[in-house]
């Protein structure tokens, strides 16, 4: 018997959590397998010129929470995206 599966699709890290997280954990812990996908990953200012999160502290961040919510895979369409460009150039082609 195959087994269940479902995918999330996230605009950008940390939305699959907030928007999502308790579905997608409850989903893994009853045996669904369950994949997100993250559309863009940048970089965010969360304070001040001190406190940019880089992209790959990011994907470490998002990582670490698939992990804790029992995802089995992720992946990130475009890492270290400029949001702006990526947006308005390669998405709406």
């Amino acid at each position: 018997m195959t087994r269940a599966s479902a995918l999330v699709v996230a605009p950008h890290p940390d939305d699959e959590t907030f928007g999502c997280g308790g579905t997608v954990a409850a989903l893994a812990a009853s045996g669904v397998d369950v994949f997100v996908q993250v559309i863009a990953q940048h970089s965010i200012n969360t304070g001040g010129p001190d406190t940019v999160i880089l992209p790959a502290e990011r994907g470490e961040e998002l990582s670490r929470a698939c992990k804790k919510l029992g995802v089995a895979d992720h992946h990130v369409m475009y890492e270290k995206a400029d949001y702006q460009s990526v947006l308005h150039s390669d998405l709406a082609n």
